[in-house]
Parts: C-alpha cells; structure tokens; sequence
C-alpha cells in the first residue's frame, strides 16, 4: 500500500513497494525518484528520532560529514531529506539506493552470489574490501562517529571493493550538545565487554573489534573468527558464547572444531594474523585500548595488498594468494571439492 510523505519544505512524496523491514523500521522506493526512504517504527521515541534525523541531516551538509555524505560514488546511505507520513506523522528520510553497482557484503561471501554479481573477482579484491572497509570506519571516527552495530548485513561492496554503509540513522554521536546512543548490536560483532552489560554503549574500541571480525570475513569467504564447535565436549551456543570464551582457531586449533573445506587462518598473511590475534586473544578481549585501531588495518592491509606481496596461481588464474605461502590454498580447497573462487571463462582476470 503506497505512503504519502511530506517533507519540511512542504514536497510531497509517495512511497511505493517496501524493500526491506529491520527492527528500526522499514526502507521502501520512492516514486519518480531514484532514491529510497526509511520509515522508522512506530514505537520509537519519535520527539528523540525527529531531533536525531534533523542533526544528521544538517551534519551532511557540514565539514564534518560532507565526505561522507556527499562522496560520489556513496560511501553511506546518509539521510538527506527529512519526511514525515501523513497519516500518523511517523519521522523517516530519504537516502541514496546503494543497490545499484554494488552486492550485499554478505552476498559476497559466498561463491556463488560474488561470481554471479563480480565475474572477475579474485582474493586481490577481497584485499582491497577489507582496505576500503577500514578507511570507512577510520574517517567515521575521525568525524567523531561511533558505528556501534558494524556488521555485514549494513554494508555493501563493488566489484572494486569499494565499501559502503546503510543504517547511518543508527550511528552514536554528539551534536549541539546532545548525546545520541547507538543502542542495538548483533551476535558474532558485539565485543566481548558489551555482550553481557546492562546497558549497550559503544565505543571506538568496540568497533574495532567488529571491524577485525568484519575483515576476518572478508579474507576469509565469510567464515566468522568464532566459529567452530567446542572440543571439550560442550554444545555450540553460538557466536557470543564462543567470543566470551576464547574459543576461535586462530587462537588455538584445540578450542574448537572447524570444517576442514572452509578457508582457515593459515592462508593470510602472517601480520595480518598477528593483527587478529591481538584483537581476538585474551588481552585484546579484556582491554580494548590494545585491540588494532582502523588506522592499523589500513596499513597492514595495504602492504598484503602490494603486488610484491599477492601471487597468482599458475594453475587456476583467478587463484590470487599471499606471496608468502609455498602452495595456493584455493586449489588446496579445490581439491576438497569447495571451489571459493570459481573460473569464469573468456572473462579477462586481474591478476594481482
């Protein structure tokens, strides 16, 4: 059922077919109008959400946001416009569609979905996503912007790895004197000293843990740091249990029980793993001052994306891998019958 809306300016606009329902509302087509809208639920504080959206807004045409607001192509799905529906005067805005070019990052994670959308995709460009994503949440919090619910489902990625965010409107911020808290995670990126707090609050260092998760998947065809049956015998509760205690290959093959035909640590190269481990060990889950910081990211990640440093397979030539490896462990998974990075012929590969 179409929605009117209205703008402060007066514009009317009519809302058209919903293309996606979350727990913070609901994001549908505009007619006439390549944008898209997002209409908050109904049970929001609507005065707090009205005063959110309204500094957002004013906050994308300012120094502070403008290169992330305005950046073309989008680097974030930023409220532009605010409106209201008519009947019920329920806040929204109106925001750029990151659809078109770009694939769901978790759609990317899976062979299928990236070879379907990215013919030529190869591991370099996992490299390059994971760079993008780190500059990404860099220059959030050099504009003073705490992500808090960083996870796949609100980014999405191109076929040159650039990386964009949605769900903007839930970021954590101060702004004329006003405090605006991100309030919600997500199992499997919530840091280890929010899981179990009484109350949600988010810091820089607590994207930084869901950032290292974010780039462990990205080099690694989605498959999380924490994932992995218990060894000791104790049922698999899920991601948050494992991260609260530990359990993760890359700390300790022991820990827990990994499918021997998914992409494993040993294929990164060894200062990103040593990253990892500083974010994921005890240290890094205890004291979030020591986790790696985006800035880190980005330097580590671009030095394994260097072409001294990147080799591609002689065998298979969308098989691209860590210079310091002794063998290409995507044909190594081939042979398990899991092919990661599937052959597209006469589409021309970039090597490296």
């Amino acid at each position: 059922m179409p929605i009117s809306c209205t703008a402060e300016d007066g514009t009317g606009y009519l809302l058209t077919e919903q293309i996606a329902l979350g727990s913070q509302g609901s994001v549908h087509r505009v007619a006439g109008s390549p944008l898209l809208a997002k209409i908050l639920v109904s049970d929001v504080d609507e005065a707090a959400a009205r005063r959110r959206l309204r500094s957002l807004v004013s906050q994308g045409r300012r120094p502070r946001a403008a290169g992330l607001a305005g950046a073309q192509p989008a680097r974030a799905a930023w409220p532009l416009v605010r409106i209201e529906t008519v009947h019920g005067a329920v806040p929204g805005f109106l925001m750029v569609d990151l659809a078109p070019g770009r694939l769901s990052l978790e759609s990317s994670f899976a062979p299928a979905g990236r070879s379907a959308a990215f013919p030529d995709a190869t591991w370099a460009d996992a490299l390059r996503a994971a760079l993008d994503l780190a500059v990404l949440v860099r220059d959030m919090h050099a504009a003073e912007y705490v992500l808090g619910d960083l996870k796949a489902e609100n980014l999405w990625v191109d076929a040159v790895g650039r990386i964009a965010l949605c769900d903007v409107d839930s970021v954590q911020f101060t702004a004329d004197g006003e405090f605006f808290r991100c309030t919600m995670g997500s199992p499997g990126y919530t840091a280890p000293e929010l899981i179990d707090a009484a109350e949600y609050s988010p810091t820089v260092e607590s994207d930084a843990f869901s950032l290292a998760v974010l780039i462990y998947q990205i080099l690694l065809c989605g498959v999380h740091p924490f994932h992995g049956v218990p060894r000791d015998g104790g049922a698999y509760v899920g991601f948050n249990d494992n991260i609260r205690n530990g359990r993760a290959v890359l700390l300790g093959p022991e820990a827990v029980r990994l499918d021997p035909t998914v992409p494993a640590p040993r294929l990164l190269p060894r200062a990103l793993r040593a990253l990892f481990r500083r974010c994921f060990d005890a240290e890094g889950r205890g004291f979030p001052d020591r986790r790696p910081s985006p800035g880190e990211w980005c330097a580590a990640v671009a030095e394994a994306l260097q072409p001294s440093r990147l080799r591609c397979c002689t065998r298979v030539s969308r098989h691209v891998y860590a210079v310091e490896l002794p063998w290409c462990p995507w044909c190594d998974l081939l042979e398990h019958g899991r092919d990661f990075y599937p052959s597209a012929p006469g589409i021309p590969v970039r090597q490296g």
